[in-house]
């Protein structure tokens, strides 16, 4: 089905009737931390095949906000997401960070990328991977309070007593911790986080969401989250864009009126499951999914 033929509301979807939705309450005051406007993607464009990857996305998200991107394989949800980190250029349209391109974001370290793989270096322990950003900073990591508070974030996320540790002696779930407290430890204004936990087990992956869920109620950083996982992404999520197939429109965004702080237990309730059932069908109505 085309764009143009869905028939549901393509912007704030709220049809389960047991659910209180925002549109509901009074409007208040929105704090924006991520605006995205009128923003295209094209690979290739002066070849004779060039690629459009997104087209005409316009987005905002408000400070401290939870948000998932899911939609079908090569939607361009990692474009999207690199594009605000710019780690990618947009062909068209802009992206802004508290008003300013993200690409002077990026260059104030304003921005932590988190990607699929752990990309640990394998020869240095945890305490050097953590430390890294603070040295390609310039940072003197010798210093004991710099070196006192990357023992924090590593306590943080629960790995004290592993700081000499090589990454080859820990599990895949203690490498992807490593990860995420390098990219805390600088203590960026906003995570962009590409699927990292898609290599784990669904165990090890729900422990990880678990972790996840405990940091953002603690940091409350604005997060913008890659993910193919329809239950991840309702656990996790304030809100969840749904991307088209490529190329890659804002189709729906939904958002999960459900309390915080979660934990195991959310997964059971009904709202849980309605949003899940609600997300699988819409994106089982475009044809290429």
């Amino acid at each position: 089905m085309s764009s143009t033929g869905r028939t549901m509301d393509t912007r704030v979807v709220s049809e389960m009737p047991s659910m209180n939705t925002r549109s509901q309450t009074p409007p208040v005051e929105r704090d924006v931390h991520i605006e995205i406007s009128g923003v295209n993607k094209v690979y290739n464009p002066n070849s004779d095949e060039p690629v459009q990857a997104l087209k005409d996305i316009d987005f905002s998200i408000e400070r401290g906000e939870f948000v998932s991107i899911i939609g079908p394989s090569g939607c361009g949800k990692t474009t999207l997401l690199k594009c605000v980190g710019d780690l990618v250029s947009q062909t068209s349209g802009q992206i802004l960070i508290d008003g300013v391109p993200s690409t002077e974001a990026r260059k104030a370290r304003r921005l932590a990328f988190f990607f699929q793989e752990d990309v640990l270096l394998p020869w240095r322990t945890v305490m050097q991977n953590v430390l890294l950003p603070l040295e390609i900073k310039g940072k003197d990591t010798s210093d004991p309070d710099i070196r006192r508070e990357a023992e924090k974030t590593i306590a943080h996320v629960g790995l004290e007593g592993f700081e000499r540790a090589l990454p080859n002696e820990l599990s895949g779930g203690m490498r992807q911790r490593v990860a995420l407290a390098r990219g805390f430890v600088f203590d960026p204004e906003i995570y962009l986080m590409d699927e990292p936990f898609a290599a784990l087990d669904e165990l090890t992956r729900r422990k990880m969401n678990k972790f996840l869920l405990d940091i953002h109620e603690d940091v409350q950083k604005t997060t913008l989250f890659v993910t193919h996982h329809i239950g991840e992404a309702v656990w996790l999520s304030d809100k969840i864009l749904v991307l088209s197939a490529r190329p890659g429109e804002v189709d729906h965004v939904v958002d999960i009126d459900i309390g915080r702080p979660r934990d195991a237990t959310t997964r059971t309730t009904d709202a849980f499951h309605e949003y899940e059932d609600m997300l699988t069908e819409i994106l089982m109505q475009d044809e290429e999914f």
